[in-house]
């Protein structure tokens, strides 16, 4: 099944009827293992009975980049992002999409101008935005990592500043917690002393460091199991500085329980994964989906290169009534970066990312898509 473009990066939302709408992201050029990245302002929704196919913003629609999405309790799509205006100069918007009648909604957009900010709804129906870059003339690379923080209350249909987050970070993952607040894992590239974890208590307004999390991990992805804790996967910093120097060690992943506030190891995975999926199933169970392996060599501290490691086409499952991770079906074809969507049926649907052609070794981003069958 083929996506409208390649794309990834992106994200994803299941609705109520098992259709998924797949948005933001990146699709782009690659060459000798490089890619230029384009971004994407257009939407692909998967039904179940036809496939893929385009949602393409009319001419009076906004055309949204860099953008974040979340799904409401009515079943629109709020759409936060950045647009350009007709001299090159970006600016935030935001949209609610109706996926029904393929309808965009301009609505308030965010005072802050980010790329890749991080959405979560919170209990109250509020969304909370958070994370992602913000320009800066005076900073060297253009756009530099941000604390700022913005709710958005529907009621009200207007922002609000919130309290800053403790930690800035250009790549993030964000939970909505069941007991009204979020968990937010930040990506590191120091060491395990960095802040890597905060708690957002919307009724206090502010933002408190998670102590306890075991190691910085990168590339982190979190889910909310069904009993309220939150399971977060990613290397830790640490694994990749044992890997480096030849020592095997295990491969962590851990539980947060915010009733507790403690953090505990889940037994180890079956592999290390950079750039993977994290998707919670029906039965509450979750899967960890492809990424990239990194292996016993030496700079693997640094991050994978294709010289360092391997794309996996590799699943694994966490059951939290055992708290161990066991093998998966395999997928079809490597990738990382991609969503893994669990549908209805428990079926899990695949989509985009960037593969590899293993006979020239080449990365590239890629419109397939499939569907897995998760015993």
């Amino acid at each position: 099944m083929r996506l409208g473009a390649p794309r990834f990066e992106h994200t994803a939302a299941l609705l109520s009827d098992g259709r998924v709408v797949l948005g933001g992201g990146w699709s782009g050029i690659a060459n000798n293992n490089v890619i230029v990245p384009l971004p994407l302002g257009h939407f692909d929704i998967y039904r179940p009975a036809e496939g893929w196919s385009d949602m393409i913003p009319g001419d009076d629609d906004p055309t949204i980049f860099w953008d974040a999405m979340v799904l409401m309790a009515d079943g629109t799509i709020m759409v936060v992002g950045t647009g350009v205006d007709e001299t090159g100069e970006d600016f935030t918007t935001a949209a609610m999409l109706d996926p029904e009648t393929q309808f965009w909604t301009p609505m308030p957009a965010p005072a802050t101008v980010r790329v890749f900010s991080r959405l979560a709804l919170l209990n109250d129906g509020r969304v909370l935005a958070t994370g992602g870059l913000q320009f800066d003339a005076d900073y060297e690379f253009g756009f530099m990592p941000t604390r700022e923080t913005e709710i958005f209350d529907p009621r009200a249909g207007q922002w609000q500043e919130a309290a800053l987050t403790n930690h800035a970070s250009q790549s993030s993952t964000i939970v909505a917690l069941q007991n009204g607040g979020a968990l937010l894992v930040h990506h590191s590239d120091s060491d395990d002393d960095e802040i890597v974890a905060e708690i957002y208590d919307p009724d206090a307004d502010e933002w408190a460091i998670a102590s306890g999390i075991h190691g910085a991990r990168r590339t982190a992805k979190a889910v909310v199991l069904p009993d309220g804790r939150a399971l977060v996967v990613g290397a830790a910093i640490s694994e990749l500085e044992d890997l480096s120097q030849g020592n095997p060690a295990g491969i962590s992943a851990e539980i947060y329980d915010p009733a507790t506030g403690a953090w505990a190891s889940t037994g180890d995975m079956v592999e290390l994964r950079l750039f993977a999926a994290l998707t919670l199933l029906p039965d509450g169970r979750a899967l960890a989906s492809g990424g990239i392996g990194v292996g016993s060599i030496e700079g693997a501290a640094q991050g994978p290169t294709l010289s360092e490691g391997a794309l996996l086409s590799t699943t694994e499952i966490y059951d939290p009534d055992t708290n161990a991770w066991t093998p998966g079906p395999d997928m079809a074809e490597p990738r990382y970066d991609h969503t893994a969507t669990a549908l209805p049926d428990g079926s899990v649907l695949i989509a985009g990312g960037v593969t590899i052609l293993p006979d020239v070794w080449e990365i590239y981003p890629t419109d397939t898509s499939e569907i897995i069958s998760v015993p």
